[in-house]
Order: structure tokens, then sequence, then C-alpha cells
């Protein structure tokens, strides 16, 4: 069993074997999908919080751009429910509570990405954490760009509260949603300064109207923009930094 997923790996038919845990005995391989990315790839993150519209900024930019739309989260769960050994180990350890290993997120990403054939994507939702941002640059590419929806607390509780009443989910809910802004800010906020600290984030507030708040999205997106600067707390006024068409001589 163990040389079979050395035969995965010198084979060329895995991109990662993960160690198990320390007293477990079950080996995850994730598969290498037949390929390569598309030579001129771009790939753009989506991150905010809960509640902050990422999905429908996200389905506007596929609409007008043509980008290729994934998302971690969906992803995995396809991947459970199609039944795989590597399915079934990701579903056992969700339901242990633990976090399924950031390699079998990133190669879940790295197929999809494959299989499609695009050469522009939205990655919506991911990475959650530095290290994973990390993982993904050394495992697939780095990103051209980053769009960092910001919305207060305040605004994204009572936006999911909303939703809760006709969702029917489960962390639509305020205990949960307050947990669930916390992580983000301790995780994904060190993300969102590591890209601006690369000048690859841009900002924008995701307070306005859904039609607002694209106006911005496609600044940034078409070159229009060298910089969205996120409102003052309580303000609901976006600064967008126009780029003047041209060169310097």
């Amino acid at each position: 069993e163990v040389f079979e997923a050395v035969q995965a790996v010198v084979e060329g038919k895995a991109i990662a074997t993960i160690a198990p845990p320390p007293n477990e005995d079950v080996q995850m391989v994730v598969p290498l999908t037949p390929g390569e990315l598309h030579p001129d790839a771009s790939i753009v993150f989506v991150l905010g919080g809960p509640g902050s519209g990422k999905g429908t900024q996200c389905e506007r930019i596929v609409a007008k751009y043509g980008h290729k739309h994934l998302s971690a989260g969906d992803l995995l769960r396809d991947e459970v429910k199609s039944g795989s050994e590597l399915g079934q180990q990701c579903e056992a350890i969700m339901k242990e509570g633990k976090l399924v290993p950031m390699e079998v997120i990133i190669g879940l990403l790295r197929a999809a990405m494959v299989r499609s054939g695009a050469s522009k994507f939205l990655i919506d939702g991911f990475p959650r954490a530095l290290d994973q941002a990390e993982m993904f640059e050394h495992m697939v590419k780095p990103a051209e760009l980053v769009l960092a929806f910001d919305c207060p607390e305040d605004v994204m509780e009572a936006r999911l509260l909303k939703r809760g009443e006709t969702s029917g989910r489960s962390d639509d809910n305020a205990a949960t949603i307050r947990k669930r802004f916390e992580t983000f800010v301790s995780q994904s906020m060190p993300v969102i300064s590591h890209y601006e600290q690369l000048g690859k984030c841009h900002r924008i507030s995701a307070i306005p109207a859904p039609e607002e708040v694209f106006e911005a999205v496609q600044a940034v997106v078409e070159g229009k923009a060298i910089a969205t600067i996120a409102p003052p707390p309580n303000e609901d006024v976006q600064m967008v930094v126009p780029l003047t068409p041209g060169e310097l001589h």
C-alpha cells in the first residue's frame, strides 16, 4: 500500500501525499489531473467576511468578463458527494470537526483549473490564512490580483440574519455569525495585509448597493484604478484612485 502511494508520486499521478496525523494510519493522496494550467492563466482571489457579498460580485464578474469561478468549499463538498476515496477521507475528517489539509484543498483547486481549460480564474473565499496563500503559490502559481470586500460586522450580521429567514442554513444565526467574523478577522486579515504590501490587493467597500460595488470592481478588473481605499468606520463613501490612460515618457 505504501508503494502504491510512492508509484503515484514517481509517475506523476499525485501532487501530494499527506502524512496521517499521529496515531492514525489513513494516508491521503491527491490525484494529479493530466495536463497543465493554461500558459496565460491569471488568478484573482476574492476575499471578504461572511455576508460581504462575494458571491454576488463573483456572479457579475463571470457574466461580464468570463472568468471561471471556483469555490474551495464547493469543490470539497463535490468531492465528498462523489464518494471517492479522497472524498470519504475528507468527510471523516470534517465529521470529527477537524480541518481538511490545505494541500488537499489546493490540489482540488488545481485539478478544477486544469480540467476547465480556462485562462482566467476567480477563486472565492480562498486563501483563508497566510500559510494557505504561500502553499497555493508554491503548488499552483501566484495570484495577480486580490479583491477584498470590506463590510462592518453589524452590516454583515444583519444581512446574514435576513438570509437565514429563508436559507435554512444552520450557520445563519447570530452566535455563529459572530464566530465566523472573528475567524475571518484573525486569519484572513493578515492575508489581505500581505497582498497589500505586494501591491496586489484592492479593498472595496461592500456597504453600498451591489450595483455600486460592482462599479468599483470593474474599475479594478479593467485596470482603471490603482487602489481602492476602504472607507473610514461608520462611513459609506468609497474612494477609487483612477488610473490615467497612457504611460510615462
